[in-house]
């Protein structure tokens, strides 16, 4: 059986949520029993679970003269007689898949029928209700590798074992490195920036500036890569939540608007078919208006194919070009960036 659970932080008296996914599966006419309906016994045979029987062990244990539990799950009777247990029998996925493996995956990920979506209902649950104290201990599995529900771009951990690890002595590896890296960096007058990216452990913005701050350094910065921004399904409204000296850098580049459906699609995407700026479906004039004033701009566009019939200089003009006229869109305010560099391989 495998579980996962989710602990929002503390507000006032709200509690956490705890959810339990059996993945090797349940027979539910088994588990809910309907001792009630005449044909239960007859199209059950030898394998029906015995009416309920007053003083016996291994019968049913009612509940409204009708459905009845499993004897093994009587400890939730008194659940059900205060009104605390609700029981919602006989549904399921509405996708004929007869994969019980795909039958699972569908039920984590929450999209019926389609294998390719990457994350699971409860991350994306987590993604859309974030906040500037979310941590990875907001959601815990209290097993040795994450969910699928819970895989996604949000916080949340795994863990195997809770005894050994201290919630209050807790500190985040990636947080460690890049405060090291900050100090090393600011011997020779450098400002160390982090790039979040999807595939890595600053998944996205959120996750980057809670690395960021709890590595403690004030000269740590952020870099946001427009694509990255995209890919990572960050929001106009998450840059907000983010102390503006921490944006040091910003790169320019486009995309189509969705999403592609895998993380081996996203890869081939950041590594060699990016589109220049003002190029694809993304809404670049709003993220630079939205980042504080100031900050240097780049353009990192990898063409791949594009390379193959057009010069170096060709697309770094043509880079360049789409860069000012983003900007352009921004307007004229005093301190609004400016692109600064090219980097179209």
């Amino acid at each position: 059986m495998g579980g996962h659970a989710e602990r929002q932080v503390p507000q006032g008296n709200k509690g956490g949520k705890i959810g339990l996914f059996q993945r090797g599966a349940v027979d539910g006419l088994s588990m809910v029993v309907p001792h009630g309906d005449p044909d239960y016994y007859g199209a059950r045979g030898a394998i029906a679970i015995a009416r309920p029987a007053s003083g016996q062990a291994d019968t049913t244990v009612d509940l409204d003269g009708f459905f009845g539990l499993h004897p093994a799950m009587a400890p939730l009777k008194p659940l059900w007689d205060a009104r605390r247990l609700a029981i919602v029998h006989a549904c399921g996925s509405p996708d004929a898949t007869r994969s019980h493996f795909d039958a699972q995956d569908y039920m984590e990920t929450a999209t019926p029928g389609i294998k390719s979506t990457p994350d699971g209902w409860l991350n994306r649950y987590l993604h859309a209700r974030e906040h500037e104290k979310a941590t990875p201990f907001r959601a815990v599995a209290l097993a040795s590798q994450l969910p699928r529900a819970l895989q996604g771009i949000a916080p949340a951990l795994a863990m195997g074992n809770t005894v050994v690890l201290k919630p209050a002595e807790f500190t985040s590896l990636t947080a460690l490195r890049f405060a090291e890296l900050c100090d090393l960096a600011s011997r020779y007058g450098i400002r160390a920036h982090l790039e979040f990216m999807v595939w890595t452990d600053a998944k996205d913005l959120v996750q980057a500036a809670w690395i960021v701050e709890r590595a403690g350094r004030d000269d740590g910065g952020i870099l946001v890569d427009a694509f990255h921004f995209s890919r990572s399904r960050c929001r106009i409204a998450d840059i907000a939540r983010v102390p503006p000296a921490r944006f040091g850098y910003m790169q320019l580049g486009d995309v189509p608007a969705a999403v592609p459906p895998t993380m081996d699609a996203i890869l081939a995407e950041a590594r060699a078919e990016r589109r220049f700026p003002g190029e694809g479906e993304l809404d670049l004039a709003a993220l630079v208006g939205a980042l504080p004033p100031g900050i240097p701009v780049s353009v990192e566009v990898p063409t791949v194919e594009l390379a193959k019939s057009m010069p170096a200089l060709e697309r770094a003009r043509r880079a360049i070009a789409g860069a000012r006229a983003v900007l352009g869109q921004v307007g004229d305010a005093p301190g609004r960036p400016s692109a600064a560099a090219a980097v179209a391989r």
